[in-house]
């Protein structure tokens, strides 16, 4: 069933396509369509309600706010909670003033909805593109996704919590916009303390917080992942690719990498770090005024090898430092995926919004294409390396198959000239990576045997006699 090209002018009846007013209907496999309101809720409008949505697509909605307060370009619900699972809201907008609250796809006032299995995307709205909440609405998202939203003017790309606090679990947040504050995520007030588990954050931008500005706000991150965040703004009222925050943030078991231009922006306040791989350690966590930061145990500062980041794969890769580094200490039963965690079980928990089959990471993979030439008392190595390891190691033996001891560890290139060595003798040699899992096998033999070499200098007036020619 489809509802579509209803409209709406501002008064006591909001809602485009559909208006819910203190009821609890039990709606399913609706498409709304390019409905418009001048208020609050462009395809739907909820007060004093506790709707069902299921199975619903609300796209191409919209909602024109003339005066300082609307919102909600697909669902506005104000003191309402609707429960909403196997929804798509997608390509709904607002438009106003400078003063229009927001929410793109979604308007939540002094609400609790619970959103299951529900895509939040391509949204447009002053502030909010994807998700707007104030007045102590405490939505429950799980296993949502927020992508590719924008807020035109104020903050929060994909969501805007004003003295609000969201539970998200197993949601990703990627690839939202907007020129303030909060590419993913912008949360504001002292009475808002959002709870984040198993979320991923990446690929969002804004002038200062790329992935999220917590402002006067006691944001609880585990288990997030949060990477390829940017904050376009490097002035120091701004900054904060990862996050900025001026008040409290506690970070366990997170993941904190190649966010610019640096993890984490402490911009006042006090953050908490225990059992995460932070880029740059200590180090990534910049630092104005007062801010603090209490380094606890079990950090890490290691390239957490994603399966394909450029992709968007986040999950681990089975050479990854961030397998079983975690903290079973208030850590999520499952993943993202809904995978066990820890897994095995008995095994630590990783770091990161994704659990790895693996109890503890892999040794990376043996080098490839390892081949020698030779000079006089030299053999110059070299070999193929791979991005899971972080050195290599040279092993050498005058006997072929056997005696093989290290000549050489701890390389950092894919390459070794073994000098000093007698000319006419043949060298055996045989060469190993070593990453977060250890050393892995060493590579087949290859043979080398160097040999002093013949110089002629030509007499006939043609040869260069400033460089010894072979």
């Amino acid at each position: 069933f489809t509802i579509t090209n209803g409209g709406l002018v501002w008064g006591d009846f909001d809602g485009g396509g559909v208006h819910i007013n203190s009821s609890s209907p039990s709606l399913s496999y609706l498409r709304i369509i390019n409905n418009s309101a001048n208020g609050y809720g462009g395809g739907i409008y909820c007060y004093f309600s506790s709707p069902t949505l299921t199975n619903m697509i609300i796209t191409g909605n919209s909602v024109t706010v003339p005066g300082n307060n609307g919102g909600g370009g697909g669902i506005s619900c104000r003191d309402a909670s609707p429960t909403l699972t196997n929804v798509i809201i997608t390509g709904n907008s607002v438009t106003g003033n400078n003063n229009a609250n927001g929410g793109g796809g979604y308007f939540s006032e002094s609400s609790s909805p619970i959103l299951t299995n529900v895509t939040i995307s391509n949204n447009v709205a002053p502030s909010g593109g994807g998700i707007y909440c104030n007045a102590n609405s405490n939505p429950i998202l799980t296993n949502v996704t927020i992508e590719n939203n924008s807020a035109t003017i104020h903050n929060g790309g994909g969501i805007y919590c004003d003295f609000s606090s969201p539970i998200l679990t197993d949601v990703m947040i990627s690839n939202n916009s907007i020129g303030g504050g909060g590419g993913g995520m912008y949360v504001h007030g002292s009475s808002s303390s959002p709870i984040l588990t198993n979320v991923v954050f990446a690929n969002n931008s804004a002038s200062s917080g790329g992935g999220m500005y917590a402002n006067d706000s006691s944001p609880i991150l585990t288990n997030v992942t949060m990477t390829n965040n940017t904050a376009t703004n490097t002035e120091w009222s701004y900054r904060g690719g990862g996050i900025k925050f001026n008040y409290n943030l506690n970070l366990v078991n997170c993941i904190f990498w190649n966010n610019s231009p640096e993890e984490i922006y402490a911009y006042g306040g006090s953050v908490t770090v225990a059992y995460s791989d932070i880029g740059g350690g200590e180090s990534g966590i910049g630092i104005y005024g007062n801010g603090t930061v209490n380094w606890e145990e079990g950090n890490i500062d290691e390239d957490p090898l994603f399966v394909d980041a450029a992709n968007g794969d986040y999950r681990l890769s089975d050479y990854s430092p961030a397998i079983g580094a975690g903290t079973s200490t208030g850590a999520p039963s499952t993943d993202i995926d809904s995978n066990p965690r820890p897994n095995p079980e008995g095994s630590n928990p990783d770091m990161g919004a994704y659990e790895n089959a693996l109890g503890s990471p892999s040794a990376p993979p043996v080098p490839t294409n390892l081949a020698a030439t030779v000079g006089n008392g030299v053999a110059n190595l070299s070999w193929t390396g791979n991005e899971y390891a972080t050195s290599y190691s040279v092993y050498r033996s005058t006997t072929s198959g056997s005696g093989f001891t290290a000549i050489a560890t701890g390389l950092s290139t894919a390459s070794y000239q073994n000098t000093g060595l007698t000319n006419e003798t043949t060298y055996y040699y045989k060469v190993s990576s070593t990453g977060a899992g250890g050393e892995s096998d060493l590579t087949a033999e290859i043979s080398a045997k160097p040999k002093a070499q013949k110089y002629t200098v030509k007499t006939d007036d043609t040869g260069d006699y400033t460089v010894i020619q072979t």
